[in-house]
Order: structure tokens, then C-alpha cells, then sequence
């Protein structure tokens, strides 16, 4: 095994540091000699690179766009056709019908997008990907049975995090694996498409947001214990921010808030944290509060917090002699 390549035996593959952020390769290296709470500053670091020169369809960020493109799509086509190309990416390695695309992405409720409307969205989609190293085109023309397929070269960043939260899921390295949550994480540049008012209907309803959500709630689970282990609490703080702006309305988020406010000595942050599920709780289901086994966990780690800092403070109180001791007796 090359020192470029990391093996995953539950994977029975391999993980290239070339997939992570150069800031999550750091923390590759400090496996052998393991600093307690290092402060990784969360705006140094890059984002998880793609394959060079390949577009990337981004969606986790409020304006979904398409990065690495060969040619700027037409302006008056660019919205239609980066959802064109979310829904391709999404739907890989199945072909999609061309009705199905006129249907979902380009229709609207009233009615499906003519036949024209769908060529000329994908004939400017086409246009901007370009062409791989072979010259076949990223977007290939409809097959004679009418399917459309978007090559592999073309990521998609939502994608990319579940697969990264998989990966993360399986590897026995608490390094590695917070290294990769970070890699996934880091994706997240704002709220999912918050400026979206027309299109995407079908995120929800075919369930790819719910899998983003999901993807987004492991990571978190598995960002707090991972940091406490390895002592990274101040990157599980910055991560927690990132998985914030997918899932707002997580009861997993704002437990393992709590649990890192409680890992870092924090008892203002840990009630705020608490305080911030009953909020959720009163939002979601008004007149609701947390539930009992999460109430009595913020009742536990309160109670080990303040014995903690009696016990500090008794240290500090103790008096403390400066005179020699008095010599043993003749």
C-alpha cells in the first residue's frame, strides 16, 4: 500500500487523502501524537477537491450551480439546466425518460414542458459540461428509447456527503474518520438552497432531501464522540455550525450540542443547548417538551458539570502551606 492510499478493510477498499481537504489530510497526521483540543481554524481550510477540470453540481449552498464548467450555460437557460443536471446526478447509475425530466423538472403542476423546451434545456447543458478526455460529451443526447444519462465524471456535492458519512461510518481510525465527516461536512457552504423559489420539487418528494437530512444527523452523532476521543472539540464546534445550516430542525443536532458544550466544561452552553430543544420541541409539536431520556441526560451531565466545578473550586480554596516542614524529632 502506497503512503498515498489509506486502506478500509470494512470497506475492502482503499481512501485516497487526494478525496479530503487539505485541512482534513492534517489531521491525518496526527494520529501518533494526539494534542488535546487543537484549534483547527474552520476558514483556512479548502474545500474537499473533485477530479481536476471536472464540474461539480453544488447544491448544498443557497444558489445551486455547477462548478468546472467548459462554457457559461445561457443565462436564460442556467436555472432549468442545473436542475437538469441535480436531477441526472441523482438518479445515477439509472437512465431517466425524457417525459420524466418534462414532467418533474421542467413542468409545472398545471402541465408537463414541451419536447422542445427539454431539448434546448439540454442542449445548453451539454454545451457548458464540454466533453471528458475521450471527447464524448458529459451529456450525452437522448438514446433512441428516449434516456437521458449524465457521465460520472460530473459529482454532485450531495453525493459526495453521503458517501463520505458511509465511509466515515465504517473506518476504525477515529483520525480518519473525522477527517472525512470534516471532508462531507465542509461541503455544507450555507442553507441548502434558501433561494430557490421555483424548481426542485422533486428534492423532497423522492426523498433526496430526507437522505441529505439523514446523512447530515450521522455525521453530527458521530462528530462529538469522535472530537472528545481525539480531542478536537473546537472543529466539532465548527462542524456542528455547518450541519446547522442543512438540518435548523434537528433533535439530533441539538443533542450532540449539548454533549460537546458538557465535553468542554461549558454549563452556559450546555442549558443554552437544552434551551435550544425545547424550542425546537415547542416548533415542531407546540405544547411538546424534550423528551424524558434526553431531559434526564441534560439533568446527568448538569450534575457532573457542577460537581466538577466544586471540586475545582475546593482545589483552588485549599490553603496552602509555604513554611518548611518541621524537622523529625531526635
Amino acid at each position: 500500500m502506497g503512503r498515498d492510499q489509506i486502506e478500509l478493510p470494512s470497506l475492502e477498499r482503499t481512501l485516497t487523502p487526494a478525496r479530503l481537504a487539505p485541512s482534513a489530510q492534517e489531521l491525518l497526521s496526527v494520529s501518533a501524537s494526539r494534542a488535546p483540543n487543537r484549534d483547527v481554524q474552520l476558514d483556512e481550510a479548502p474545500r474537499p477537491p473533485h477530479l481536476p477540470g471536472a464540474p461539480r453540481v453544488r447544491l448544498l449552498r443557497a444558489v445551486p450551480t455547477i462548478e468546472g464548467l467548459a462554457e457559461p450555460i445561457e443565462p436564460r437557460r442556467e436555472r432549468r439546466a442545473v436542475e437538469l443536471c441535480a436531477y441526472l446526478a441523482l438518479h445515477r447509475p439509472e437512465p431517466v425518460t425524457g417525459d420524466r425530466l418534462r414532467a418533474r423538472v421542467l413542468g409545472s403542476s398545471q402541465a408537463d414542458a414541451a419536447a422542445k423546451t427539454l431539448f434546448n434545456v439540454a442542449s445548453a447543458a451539454r454545451r457548458a459540461l464540454g466533453v471528458d478526455a475521450e471527447g464524448s460529451a458529459l451529456l450525452p443526447a437522448a438514446s433512441r428509447l428516449g434516456h437521458y444519462r449524465l457521465s460520472d465524471a460530473v459529482s454532485c456535492d450531495l453525493d459526495e456527503l453521503c458517501t463520505l458519512v458511509d465511509d466515515a461510518r465504517q473506518c476504525d481510525d477515529p483520525e480518519l474518520a473525522l477527517a472525512t465527516l470534516r471532508a462531507g461536512l465542509e461541503l455544507i457552504e450555507s442553507e441548502p438552497l434558501s433561494t430557490v423559489l421555483v424548481g426542485y420539487e422533486w428534492l423532497a418528494a423522492e426523498g433526496h432531501l430526507g437522505r441529505m437530512e439523514s446523512a447530515v444527523e450521522a455525521a453530527v452523532s458521530l462528530v462529538v464522540p469522535l472530537a472528545i476521543e481525539t480531542g478536537h472539540l473546537a472543529l466539532a464546534e465548527q462542524l456542528l455550525g455547518r450541519a446547522a445550516m442543512a438540518v435548523p430542525y434537528s433533535e439530533a443536532c441539538a443533542e450532540a450540542a449539548m454533549e460537546l458544550a458538557a465535553a468542554q466544561g461549558d454549563l452556559d452552553g450546555l442549558t443554552r443547548a437544552f434551551d435550544a430543544m425545547g424550542r425546537l420541541a415547542e416548533e415542531l409539536d407546540p405544547g411538546s417538551w424534550p423528551a424524558a431520556a434526553s431531559e434526564e441526560r441534560f439533568r446527568s451531565l448538569r450534575r457532573r458539570l457542577l460537581e466538577t466545578q466544586a471540586s475545582l473550586a475546593a482545589m483552588e480554596a485549599a490553603p496552602r502551606s509555604t513554611s518548611p516542614s518541621a524537622p523529625a524529632a531526635l
